[in-house]
């Protein structure tokens, strides 16, 4: 199938991994938060929060994630080539990636949280 027909079926299905990949990303730095707070007290607001996400060593095991929605908004962004089923293959991957490296801090920590929350198990 040409890539240009092939590309109107990888956007949505692209915009879905997306859309699901934020919704746990927000749940993980929910429970993270939640742990964070329990020993140094309460994060005062957005702001100080997206600066502890980027910055503090207690969420330093979400940036592969997060570097994984980046490239799929960069994806989804791109104007010089239409998608292709390769670029889906390519983050489902990455994904797994991250998931089966057992002893890296997110597949560690990723794991804990999806057995200790229903809302981040049913994600």
């Amino acid at each position: 199938m040409p890539q240009e027909l092939t590309s109107g079926f990888v956007r949505p299905k692209l915009d879905r991994v997306a859309e699901r990949l934020r919704i746990v990303h927000r749940l993980l730095i929910d429970q993270s938060k939640r742990e964070y707070e329990r020993t140094r007290g309460p994060v005062k607001g957005p702001y100080a929060l997206f600066a502890l996400v980027a910055q503090d060593p207690h969420f330093a095991w979400l940036q592969p994630l997060t570097r994984l929605m980046v490239d799929i908004d960069d994806l989804l962004d791109r104007k010089d080539k239409p998608l292709a089923k390769a670029d889906l293959d390519e983050v489902r991957s990455r994904f797994e990636a991250l998931l089966a490296a057992r002893t890296e801090p997110f597949s560690i920590r990723y794991l804990d949280f999806m057995h200790a929350s229903p809302d981040v198990a049913a994600e």
